[in-house]
């Protein structure tokens, strides 16, 4: 089968690989479309060390069911799916990052970790459903959003945008903030219903939030930029007794933020969150398929394997890949 290889550090290539046959426990998917997640091109770039080499990176994808394994229960050929990305054949790892992932023509995934893609959910939009649970795991298990919460989301990419629409699927007024060179993301959010957008290198963000929500701030903000600056605006712009969720990781030397005594003073709680649980991908499938959540506009343009280098380099709100 043909899969996208990374051999390296910036070298990507699409070459013939053997094709993956399921275990008693897995379905074999043909594969439809896979993202290109920030994490895929931050391994490409080498911000994030390659976990094995060469590999087959994508972990956001969605695909029909060509073969299942024996004890396959709840799935048949001909079905359409997506899947968590996760194997536990020996300890748990996330497809595409610790072992082979979904940029190729076929994927076995376990069973367990396999959902249904019902048919009103394109296969395009379904690879969306991979960051809006990464998202969502922030939004529906540690915010505890109550109807009518004032809710700042910091930086305009994917992960971003997902926690900013699943918020406003929760029924929370939400103010997405990202930059200049976002523009065109803050737009995208507006029409997809965010209630206000912020440039942080131009506009003055914490006047502007402090005059919506009448001087209190915001009860949650979800930040994903991982910079002292961005954490930093962020604890500044929660209230009183609010919530920090940090959705980014910073660099591996840390960083210093003056805004921290603002944590004790406010009392404020900081909450991580990192990647999804199992029970997060039924809600937000649930969420699209009812039209709570929309991803429209939010794909920027496909690609064939064969140019996946352009996948990668060219800048957009997602790029997908379609074998």
């Amino acid at each position: 089968m043909r899969a996208i290889v990374q051999k390296d550090v910036g070298c990507l290539v699409c070459r013939e690989v053997p094709e993956p046959e399921p275990k008693r426990d897995e379905v074999k998917i043909k594969v439809a479309c896979c993202g290109v997640c920030g994490s895929d091109i931050h391994s490409y770039q080498g911000i994030i060390p390659m976990e094995i080499h060469p590999f087959i990176p994508g972990h956001e994808f969605t695909g029909t069911v060509v073969a299942v394994g024996s004890e396959v229960r709840n799935f048949k050929v001909g079905d359409r799916v997506t899947a968590q990305p996760f194997r536990t054949a020996d300890s748990l790892c996330i497809v595409g990052v610790h072992c082979d992932g979904a940029m190729a023509e076929y994927v076995c995934m376990e069973e367990k970790y396999t959902f249904h893609l019902p048919d009103c959910i394109s296969f395009e939009d379904g690879t969306l459903i991979e960051p809006a649970c990464v998202s969502g795991h922030a939004v529906l298990d540690y915010a505890d959003l109550r109807p009518a919460d004032d809710v700042a989301v910091i930086g305009g990419g994917a992960i971003g945008m997902m926690a900013a629409l699943v918020a406003k699927a929760c029924g929370a007024r939400v103010f997405l903030i990202g930059r200049t060179t976002s523009a065109d993301r803050l737009e995208l959010g507006r029409r997809l219903g965010v209630d206000a957008t912020f440039m942080s290198d131009k506009d003055d963000v914490y006047q502007a939030i402090m005059d919506l929500t009448g001087g209190k701030g915001v009860r949650v903000c979800f930040e994903t930029g991982g910079s002292a600056k961005s954490i930093g605006q962020a604890l500044s712009l929660v209230g009183q007794r609010g919530k920090l969720i940090e959705l980014a990781l910073t660099s591996p030397g840390g960083i210093h933020i003056e805004q921290f005594g603002d944590i004790v003073q406010k009392e404020i709680t900081v909450q991580g969150s990192n990647c999804s649980l199992w029970e997060n991908w039924p809600r937000i499938i649930d969420m699209l398929a009812q039209g709570r959540l929309n991803f429209d506009g939010i794909i920027t343009q496909k690609y064939a394997m064969e140019d996946c280098v352009a996948a990668f380099e060219t800048r957009g709100m997602k790029n997908i890949i379609c074998p």
